[in-house]
């Protein structure tokens, strides 16, 4: 037996080959652990909702803006040259979604005049 084979696989039949690491001090490992343990989930699958699937804090400045056209161009691009996004084309649809809440936070937040400026600027020339 591979050592592929070995790995388990989650709920979707995918493997989960990337790791992330990070360091806590005492208080927040603590914190995470009751956390977790509230969820019901392990602490994968906790991890993994919550970074994709909770509300996203912004701060706006000029290098946001500049990833956000930087991302936004690419997105454009693969749109244009796929002719459109299916529910198989999931990291699109993410990025998108993920762009949304962004430039959305940056709207309703202190930011919005800035923010009206750069889609002035470089979203309405799509």
């Amino acid at each position: 037996m591979s050592r592929t084979e070995r790995r388990k696989r989650d709920e979707r039949n995918r493997l989960r080959t990337h790791s992330i690491a990070f360091r806590m001090d005492d208080l927040e490992w603590e914190a995470f652990l009751e956390r977790v343990a509230l969820s019901g989930h392990q602490r994968q699958d906790f991890l993994i909702k919550s970074v994709l699937y909770q509300e996203i804090i912004v701060i706006g400045n000029g290098a946001l803006f500049k990833k956000l056209d930087s991302s936004l161009d690419g997105l454009v691009s693969e749109l244009k040259r796929i002719g459109g996004l299916t529910p198989e084309d999931a990291l699109p649809l993410l990025r998108l979604k993920t762009i949304i809440e962004i430039l959305d936070r940056l709207r309703h937040g202190k930011h919005s005049d800035a923010l009206d400026g750069f889609l002035r600027d470089n979203v309405l020339k799509l």
